[in-house]
């Protein structure tokens, strides 16, 4: 790390940090009236070198860059992941991008998956009562594999077919759903719905 100090803040200049193949630069300043300034870089994340992606069985390489300032109580920090070569559970899953902003306590994210086959719109407030809405839209396309990843004895005949939007809204620790679905076709155990 290189920093330095003088009488309004401390600048980190340069910040280096290595776990597994996964690497992050970093540099900023902190000022002392609770100010700050970040921009960190990455061109190589392996998602397994993350102790709490590793545990769910989320395996990607995926590059990562951050810019914000503001103060801690109001920060303005825009991000972006690149997803690449992404599997869950062992199952193949393709390409993503996810970019995103936080301005004070509002978070909000836009993302595509998949190989933009799954697209998403995530907002939340960040308060004492937090608050999300994620939209996420399917294009028509097969999606049996998703649930290959979260079944641990998958049937052989297992298909999904699918076309449409799910909405879900958190209010004081409320969930709810809504769906609407152009097509679905699901086959299982030699029946199909």
């Amino acid at each position: 790390a290189e920093l330095a100090l003088d009488s309004e803040k401390l600048d980190i200049r340069s910040v280096d940090a290595w776990k597994g193949d996964s690497s992050v630069a970093a540099s900023g300043s902190l000022y002392f009236d609770e100010r700050f300034k970040i921009s960190a870089r990455s061109d190589k994340v392996n998602s397994g070198d993350i102790s709490y992606l590793a545990a769910l069985q989320f395996d990607s390489l995926f590059t990562l860059r951050l810019d914000g300032s503001g103060t801690f109580e109001k920060p303005d920090i825009s991000f972006s992941v690149s997803l690449l070569d992404s599997s869950f559970r062992g199952v193949d899953v393709g390409d993503g991008k996810i970019d995103g902003s936080l301005k004070g306590h509002r978070l909000s994210a836009r993302g595509s998956l998949l190989d933009d086959r799954i697209t998403a719109d995530i907002n939340a407030v960040l308060s004492d009562l937090p608050s999300w809405t994620a939209d996420v839209d399917f294009r028509k396309g097969r999606y049996d594999f998703l649930l290959v990843g979260l079944i641990n004895d998958p049937p052989k005949d297992l298909s999904v077919f699918a076309e449409g939007h799910v909405s879900l809204k958190s209010e004081k620790s409320k969930i709810s759903v809504g769906s609407r679905f152009k097509s679905l076709n699901f086959s299982l155990y030699g029946y199909d719905f």
